[in-house]
C-alpha cells in the first residue's frame, strides 16, 4: 500500500498511483502482513483509536516505512488506551520513519505532550527512526520545558493495563525537555531498548518509573 499525505485519497484503493491520505486509514484498512509505503509529506498528528483492529501474532504485523527517497514526517504519534482491557496487542512496526514535533516558535506547550505516546499497548516496533522535537528556549537561551516536549517518547501510563513486546532499535532519540525514553505504569515483559543513540533531552536518556515486573533489556 502506499501513503501520500499531499495527494492521497481515502476513496482511492491505496496504490502507488492512487493512494490513500493518513496513517489511521491504513492501519484500520490495509490486510494483516502488509507493508505501507509513505511518500514525502507531513503526516500530522496520528491518533490510533481503541477501536483500531487487533492483530494476533507478527505475521498479521503492519509495517510503516518510507517510500523508496521519501521523506515522510509525522508530528506525533498517540495510542489511545483500552479501558476495557489489560493490553492492546497492536502488531505494528514502524521503520526508517521520522517523528518530529513541530516547532511552535517558544509558545507553551500542554503538560505531557510527547512525541510518541502508547498508554497501554504491546508488540509495538520502531527501527532505525529519528524522534525529535525542538526544544523552546527563554531569554537568555536556557531550555524552557512548559515551552518544550516532556518526553520524546513515553511508554505505559499509570491505572492502565500493562505493556509489553516493545522494541526501540538503532534509533535517534533527541530534544526533550525530561526523557528520551520514559516507561510509566507496569510494564510486564519483553521490553527492548538497543542500539540507540539518545540525547539532549533535560532529566535522563532513559527513565523507568512503575512497577517492572520483569527485565528490561537496554544496551
Amino acid at each position: 500500500y502506499e501513503l501520500d499525505a499531499v495527494n492521497g485519497n481515502e476513496t482511492n484503493p491505496g496504490t502507488s498511483d492512487q493512494p490513500w491520505k493518513t496513517i489511521v486509514y491504513a492501519e484500520e484498512h490495509a490486510k494483516n502482513g502488509s507493508t505501507v509505503y509513505l511518500k514525502t509529506g507531513n503526516y500530522g498528528e496520528v491518533h490510533i483509536t481503541q477501536q483500531s483492529p487487533r492483530r494476533a501474532s507478527w505475521s498479521d504485523a503492519l509495517t510503516f516505512t518510507p517510500d523508496e527517497g521519501a521523506s515522510p514526517v509525522i508530528e506525533k504519534l498517540f495510542f489511545e488506551a483500552d479501558t476495557t482491557a489489560s493490553t492492546v496487542d497492536r502488531y505494528l512496526t514502524f521503520d526508517g520513519l521520522t517523528f518530529k514535533y513541530p516547532d511552535k516558535n517558544n509558545a507553551d506547550i500542554a503538560v505531557n505532550t510527547d512525541v510518541i505516546t502508547s498508554e497501554s499497548d504491546s508488540y509495538l516496533k520502531f527501527l532505525n527512526c529519528i524522534v525529535t522535537s525542538t526544544l523552546g528556549v527563554d531569554g537568555e537561551g536556557h531550555y524552557w520545558e512548559q515551552k518544550s516536549i516532556q518526553d520524546a517518547m513515553q511508554f505505559g501510563r499509570p491505572g492502565y493495563g500493562g505493556i509489553n513486546n516493545i522494541t526501540v532499535d538503532n534509533c535517534v532519540i533527541h530534544d526533550a525537555a525530561q526523557c528520551g525514553i520514559r516507561f510509566k505504569g507496569i510494564t510486564s515483559g519483553n521490553i527492548q531498548i538497543t542500539n540507540n543513540r539518545i540525547y539532549r533531552d533535560g532529566h535522563a536518556g532513559i527513565k523507568v518509573e512503575g512497577a517492572c515486573r520483569n527485565e528490561i533489556l537496554i544496551k
